[in-house]
């Protein structure tokens, strides 16, 4: 089910496709930011509508090909895929999660600048009932500030996954970027 939009926003998301995330400017300024004029924007999503089933497998593809644009637009960010296979097929069940994770991976440069190295991975995919899509962050120095700013960004997206089948956890390992 949808978030409840504000009317800026339902404009927006009304030139949306059924299904996809929309990103939205929230004007209040926010000291995590990497630069005080940087705007902050929050991710909400568009509601999906139920669908028959597909049986010219037409569905299917577009949801590869969408995963396929999602994945190489994670590799132009320079977002490091830890195991290709493993994430595409995590994605490909879970396209939520996809959308979500391609506009959480491009908060993360805001409030980090492109100092930020990110992994994207599968964890626990030995065990299909508790995988779960992470995007770790790694930074050159790390403070206090890194851990509260990927809180920050966490706000932003959290209610949406108690709508969402799979998970999603931006985090960080704590291993400094070379």
């Amino acid at each position: 089910m949808a978030s409840l939009v504000s009317r800026p926003v339902l404009d927006v998301v009304l030139g949306e496709e059924e299904g996809s995330l929309v990103v939205s400017e929230i004007k209040s300024h926010d000291s995590y930011l990497s630069k005080p004029s940087t705007p902050r924007y929050e991710i909400r999503e568009v509601a999906f509508l139920e669908q028959e089933n597909d049986p010219t497998g037409e569905e299917s593809v577009s949801v590869s090909v969408l995963i396929e644009d999602i994945l190489r637009h994670f590799r132009t960010l320079g977002v490091k895929i830890v195991s290709s296979s493993v994430v595409f097929e995590y994605l490909y069940h879970y396209p939520e999660i996809a959308k979500l994770s391609r506009d959480v991976s491009n908060l993360v440069y805001q409030y980090f600048d492109f100092k930020a190295q990110l992994l994207l991975d599968v964890r626990d995919y030995n065990d299909p009932d508790s995988a779960y899509l992470t995007l770790c962050v790694r930074v050159p120095v790390y403070d206090d500030s890194v851990m509260e700013r990927i809180e920050k960004i966490r706000e932003g997206y959290y209610h949406l996954l108690n709508e969402m089948t799979g998970w999603f956890l931006l985090t960080t390992d704590y291993i400094p970027t070379r």
